[in-house]
């Protein structure tokens, strides 16, 4: 027992310091991505080949069996404006434009894959058409996040065909993604105009009362003797590990506390009359110290561990809210409505530690 109580406080010493994450925990980077010159375009039946400011043909990226284009690109192929608002970090398309079209620069094919690193799922963007605030949606209707590469923002084509109502089709004998116009194919239900909570962001909470800079807290008990106790994190979003532990004075770990949490993220967007579920596998190795999994919906302001009465739970089958071992659903209690701009929080809370999803309310 003392041999494997001092593997866990070796645990515990080990851990490195886990930095806050605020604005670039909304950049999920991604694997598998590849520049695609394999792939060619029509558009209203014309070869055509998207370019950047300066008329040097772009490559669109291909990322689990879809096609990606630079949003700018597909503007100057359309004739779009795209503008930037930093502020609000919003790409602002716009349906005419007077900026004329770069000059594309003559090229020849390769016919290749060209591997990539760096690509990253960027939820820190939104978009709005004609300055309405517009969410770009797959064939079923769900959100799709675009793609930040070398400081260009990508979109799935068929993202973009539905959100500017355009057709799209594709020749397998030429490789050539075929773009129209006129006769778009029907847009699936778009969360763009129907009301629901949008996932935006994610945000680390670090608990205020972690002990990895401090080396420990420092207790006496009645009789004069001294112990540290040590409350740390460590991981990242979807896999952490929390570690409890109390030294005393002569060396000996008299208590110890170990749970790793993996978790699947919520949905990005769901309605008012839906009730998302959350995939958990936790394994609790010793319970000293260690509270529950309680993972709820609530205020965007509040911090992990902090309740109000418009709080919902997530819930197991039993109907327990807080979980030790566990593996399987927690589904959120009941569905919540909202109104235009309204903020809330999905909420995981571990031992002091939280990791809160964003999301906002639109229609």
């Amino acid at each position: 027992m003392k041999k494997k109580l001092s593997v866990i406080f070796s645990l515990v010493t080990a851990f490195f310091l886990v930095t806050v994450m605020s604005a670039s925990a909304a950049l999920s980077p991604i694997s598998g991505t590849v520049l695609n010159d394999q792939l060619n375009f029509k558009l209203d039946g014309k070869a055509v080949v998207p370019v950047g400011d300066d008329g040097s043909p772009v490559l669109p990226i291909s990322y689990n069996g879809t096609t990606y284009l630079p949003v700018r690109a597909v503007g100057y192929l359309l004739r779009l404006g795209i503008d930037w608002n930093g502020s609000t970090n919003t790409v602002m398309i716009a349906s005419t434009t007077n900026k004329p079209a770069p000059t594309a620069a003559a090229v020849t094919k390769t016919h290749k894959l060209f591997p990539i690193s760096g690509a990253v799922l960027n939820s820190n963007l939104k978009f709005s058409l004609n300055g309405r605030a517009a969410v770009p949606v797959g064939d079923d209707g769900t959100p799709v996040l675009p793609i930040s590469y070398n400081g260009t923002t990508y979109l799935p084509v068929r993202a973009i065909s539905y959100l500017l109502g355009l057709g799209i089709d594709w020749d397998g004998n030429t490789k050539t993604i075929l773009i129209s116009r006129s006769g778009a194919s029907t847009s699936p239900q778009t969360p763009a105009t129907t009301p629901g909570w949008y996932f935006t962001s994610w945000e680390y909470y670090k608990s205020p009362s972690d002990t990895i800079e401090t080396g420990g807290k420092v207790g006496r008990f009645a009789n004069g003797d001294t112990y540290t106790d040590y409350h740390e994190g460590k991981g990242n979003k979807n896999d952490f590990i929390n570690v409890e532990a109390r030294k005393l004075s002569n060396g000996t770990i008299a208590a110890s506390g170990h749970a790793h949490t993996k978790w699947v993220d919520p949905p990005t967007y769901f309605s008012g009359n839906d009730r998302p579920t959350i995939t958990v596998n936790r394994v609790v190795e010793s319970t000293w110290g260690i509270n529950g999994l309680n993972i709820y919906f609530g205020p965007h302001t509040l911090n992990p561990g902090g309740k109000t009465a418009g709080t919902i739970d997530f819930i197991n089958s039993a109907g327990q809210n807080y979980v030790q071992n566990y593996d399987g659903t927690l589904q959120m209690q009941k569905s919540s409505q909202g109104k235009p701009g309204d903020k809330r929080a999905i909420i995981v809370y571990l031992n002091g530690y939280g990791f809160k999803y964003y999301y906002e309310w639109r229609e």
